[in-house]
């Protein structure tokens, strides 16, 4: 699915493009589990490559941040699904272009839902793909947030359960109690990977110049940097370009 918004008055419009061209108002476009024809539509617009999900796939930070065409692009880990029995962790693609934002997702993570009505409800009058970008960025941080304090809520009753003292327990309730402990355990791991992997993204967020050195090789559609890149948020050093 393709989606653009584009501001009206003090808000953002959702716009559904499944027949003709992207607006060219729109300030952010959403690819969601996007074909081919949809990316060939968004990258006619703004003159940049979309990454494919393997390239989204890929671990080493120098491949998840990179310039290209003048773009800045930024793969961040996101956890989704964290409210289910199976939380996951999926890649998003952050791409910044020509005071547009690009988003390619292949699930719906809930930071993009919370930044979603509340843009739907309000927006500044000088709304552009970096503000978009930080209002992602600050619902990822908040609901983080939410799942580690939930979490913590969660262990204190399962602790307080275990040692309370004068009740028998069967070996059926120490099985629910490990199951959830386990539980527990997964979501917070994944919550620490996904937020390393964004630390480190953002400690070179496309909104900074980027420190980078080095040649640059060529992928099936896209250049990246294979140089081993400093994540100093205080460096100031530009990353050449092919």
């Amino acid at each position: 699915m393709l989606f653009a918004y584009v501001p009206s008055g003090t808000t953002l419009e959702q716009i559904a493009i499944e027949t003709g061209e992207v607006p060219a108002a729109a300030v952010w476009i959403d690819l969601v589990n996007p074909t081919l024809p949809e990316d060939r539509k968004v990258e006619t617009l703004v003159g940049v490559a979309i990454p494919t999900r393997e390239e989204m796939q890929e671990i080493e930070i120098s491949s998840r941040l990179y310039v290209e065409s003048g773009a800045r692009y930024m793969t961040a880990t996101l956890m989704c699904q964290s409210d289910s029995p199976q939380p996951k962790t999926t890649p998003v693609t952050f791409i910044l272009a020509g005071g547009r934002l690009i988003t390619v997702r292949y699930d719906e993570p809930k930071p993009f839902v919370i930044a979603r009505n509340r843009l739907a409800k309000h927006c500044p009058a000088t709304v552009s793909g970096e503000s978009v970008m930080i209002d992602i960025m600050d619902a990822v941080i908040d609901r983080t947030a939410d799942i580690l304090e939930r979490i913590a809520v969660e262990i204190d009753t399962v602790s307080h359960n275990v040692f309370e003292r004068g009740r028998s327990r069967s070996p059926k309730f120490y099985n629910v109690i490990l199951q959830t402990i386990g539980r527990k355990g997964d979501l917070t791991s994944r919550c620490a990977r996904a937020s390393s992997r964004s630390a480190a993204c953002s400690c070179s967020s496309p909104t900074r110049p980027r420190a980078c050195a080095g040649p640059r090789t060529r992928r099936r559609r896209s250049s990246r940097c294979t140089a081993t890149c400093s994540r100093s948020p205080t460096t100031r050093r530009s990353c050449p370009t092919a």
